[in-house]
């Protein structure tokens, strides 16, 4: 039996800074990549989240629309990756 478990939350953004600023208020520790395009964070026991521009997520998503409509991809672990597409799904 394949289980899926759910790793990671990619979030797109306008404004990678402010919504960095947001989450850190929350008291999430979150590191920005050198190039002000990417940032992670990794909370104890729970799902990685990471942030994106539109321009850095449009590289990985190419049916992104962008910080605009609110979407999000969300990242599920297979413990067996047979009949699985990559475990992305977005929404």
């Amino acid at each position: 039996m394949t289980v899926a478990t759910f790793s990671q939350l990619n979030l797109v953004t306008r404004d990678l800074a402010a919504s960095l600023a947001f989450y850190r208020h929350l008291g999430l520790t979150a590191e920005a990549a050198p190039d002000g395009i990417h940032a992670s964070a990794r909370p104890p026991g729970g799902p990685a989240i990471e942030w994106d521009t539109e321009q850095f997520a449009a590289q990985w998503d190419s049916g992104s629309r962008g910080a605009g409509v609110g979407g999000a991809a969300a990242w599920c672990g297979f413990d067996d990756y047979r009949g699985s597409d990559d475990g992305a799904a977005a929404g």
